[in-house]
């Protein structure tokens, strides 16, 4: 993820409205949520662990750390949770320390001592213990690495951008295999995020996929094009988090289900999986 993922959870609302020439309001009323944790992790080969444990926020706040103040990062952290993670059934306790992924678009208040190297097909279970009780647990697996096949840039000079992109990868087509697309344009002025969802292989062809851009690129510019091999419990969280925050857009339309994949508790919801990314980077010239 660019940043990490913002988090929409549920509270209880009442949209009244009314106009000329009605008889009577109409109410629309969405179930309340009582405010609970949300846990965070992806795990891939060749990453070091790490999870973030927060406080959750209301279905019309909007969670960003990238933006976030150092006293309200304090505030929603989540502190003195206990438990562990079991790779492969080797037991790996959880330390509660302020951790940041390499590339620095990852925050995490919970690690592990122990130095582990993941790889495909890796078993990875975890267990939480709440301060006020609240006992839950998660489990997933790496998928196989599915390269980038290449990436191929189309010029036309009459346009207000000069170029766009067509990434190519391929999958297995005996099975349904799920997929994260994030492209990214990197510029003299700064940095744009121009695709980013998720999809699976029922489309391909022989296998094989093709994204493409519009013409969205200048002569200069960088491009990053990144395929990430999801779990089915990443897609359907993804769709249902994009679901919910396109909701907020439309006072008629009441959130969905967020598809968690953390259990034993209705007040903790999030995502424990594994990932395999996989990208291209060039320069357009």
């Amino acid at each position: 993820m660019k940043l990490i993922f913002k988090i929409f959870l549920l509270i209880s609302i009442i949209f009244v409205f009314s106009g000329c020439n009605l008889e009577k309001d109409i109410e629309i009323e969405i179930p309340e949520f009582e405010n609970g944790y949300v846990v965070e992790s992806y795990v891939a080969p060749g990453q070091k662990f790490g999870l973030l444990i927060t406080k959750s926020y209301g279905f019309f706040e909007v969670f960003d750390l990238v933006k976030t103040s150092e006293s309200l990062l304090r505030d929603v952290l989540v502190q003195n949770v206990e438990g562990y993670i079991m790779v492969n059934d080797i037991k790996y306790p959880l330390v509660n320390k302020i951790s940041i992924s390499l590339d620095s678009t990852r925050v995490y208040n919970y690690v592990v001592q122990d130095k582990l190297t993941f790889k495909v097909q890796d078993k990875v279970e975890l267990y939480l213990k709440f301060p006020d009780g609240e006992t839950v647990g998660a489990s997933t697996w790496i998928p196989e690495f599915r390269p980038v096949d290449s990436v191929r840039l189309a010029f036309d000079m009459r346009q207000d951008f000069d170029a766009r992109e067509t990434t190519f990868v391929s999958s297995d087509s005996t099975t349904t295999e799920y997929f994260r697309r994030q492209l990214f344009r990197y510029y003299e002025e700064g940095t744009s995020e121009l695709q980013d969802f998720v999809f699976d292989n029922s489309l391909a062809t022989g296998g094989r996929l093709a994204f493409g851009s519009g013409f969205e690129f200048n002569v200069g510019d960088t491009l990053i094009s990144r395929i990430t091999h999801i779990t089915e419990e990443y897609y359907r969280f993804f769709q249902s988090a994009v679901g919910s925050s396109n909701a907020n857009t439309n006072p008629f339309t009441q959130p969905g289900r967020i598809e968690s994949n953390i259990r034993g508790s209705d007040r903790v919801i999030g995502i424990f999986t594994g990932i395999n990314p996989s990208e291209i980077l060039m320069r357009v010239e």
